[in-house]
């Protein structure tokens, strides 16, 4: 494989599982940007964002995915990325991760969202009291980010599809081997 794959999209899309299945049948590594970020600020996201804020957590971003495009076009090696949900939302980060590969964005209806995120791990941007209230949250999420999900050539549907299935069709859409 000569080229990285970047995974963005909503919290929920399936990108981390999704990341890590398509990097195994690859071959190559997987980097998820989220667990970068945990490593370099020594503790889980909810956390960076109750004691730094969130503009703290996107200068990491920042500089995982800065640190990350420098590594690969130096090394020539390719990986697939997954991606935090708002972390191509900065321009500067999306034209480094279009220059590390080709980008494919995954997304799914709100209310499949909403139960992958509710059965996962905590999302500072998405904690709320209430299935409705997280439901709101996640759309507004989506409103905010429509434009950054959209600009991507390759865009796949999770809805009703695992991450073995989302793997192949990234395979055949790019023409991976």
């Amino acid at each position: 494989m000569n080229q990285s794959v970047i995974l963005i999209g909503p919290p929920g899309s399936g990108k981390s599982a999704t990341a890590r299945l398509l990097a195994q049948q690859l071959g190559v590594r997987a980097v998820d940007t989220d667990s970068e970020v945990v490593l370099r600020a020594g503790m889980p996201i909810d956390r960076i964002f109750a004691t730094s804020g969130e503009g703290y957590f996107r200068e990491l971003e920042s500089a995982v995915v800065q640190e990350l495009a420098v590594g690969c076009k130096d090394s020539g090696e390719a990986v697939i990325v997954s991606c935090g949900g708002g972390l191509p939302v900065r321009e500067q980060n999306y034209l480094l991760l279009e220059s590390l590969g080709q980008i494919v964005c995954l997304y799914a209806e709100v209310d499949v969202l909403t139960e992958r995120v509710l059965s996962g791990e905590t999302r500072p941007l998405l904690q709320s009291d209430s299935l409705a209230a997280t439901r709101e949250r996640l759309s507004l999420l989506l409103k905010q980010r429509s434009t950054t999900y959209s600009r991507p050539r390759y865009r796949i549907d999770t809805t009703e599809l695992s991450p073995g299935e989302v793997c192949q069709q990234i395979i055949t859409l790019i023409g991976l081997t």
